[in-house]
């Protein structure tokens, strides 16, 4: 996404990042160096575009299906290892990359062994790894660089304890 052309156009992209526990904790990963922002810093995952796909028969954004989506492209999780519905947690307006992102939280019926396994599995990956953090790094000081989006996400989530 081009921030100047967005900001030309006065336009946001919309996206969705998912605030997904496992038993052992959330699962983050690595942005990869080829990407144009935050490369190499670490976000909660699944995180991307809403695209066409996600818009329902009356015009309606599916926020929950475009989450699923990429969770299945991004690390390998099936729908089938998710506690549906999924919550509506925070939306986070990222003013460098100009860019609105709906976060959704929920549970993975899965162990950080089996997330792992699962983005092992995949050819193409979006990030270089993942990990799961436990919940109680997340509040008090994450152990990795996370990107702006992410940082607010925890702020929420602290705040709401």
């Amino acid at each position: 996404m081009n921030p100047g052309l967005t900001r030309q156009l006065d336009i946001r992209p919309l996206s969705v990042t998912g605030y997904l526990q496992c038993d052992d904790g959330v699962i983050v990963g690595r942005r990869s160096d080829w990407v144009e922002q935050n490369p190499g810093e670490w976000e909660f995952v699944p995180s991307g575009t809403v695209d066409p796909s996600s818009i329902d028969p009356d015009g309606h954004v599916d926020f929950q299906r475009a989450l699923l989506t990429e969770l299945g492209e991004e690390i390998g999780i099936a729908e089938d290892q998710v506690a549906l519905p999924l919550e509506p947690f925070v939306i986070v307006e990222d003013h460098d990359a100009m860019v609105t992102d709906v976060v959704l939280r929920g549970h993975l019926r899965a162990s950080a062994a089996s997330v792992m396994s699962a983005f092992d599995a995949l050819r193409n990956r979006e990030y270089t790894e993942i990990m799961v953090l436990p919940l109680t790094s997340v509040g008090c000081g994450c152990p990795v660089a996370l990107t702006p989006v992410s940082r607010a996400i925890v702020k929420a989530a602290v705040n709401e304890t």
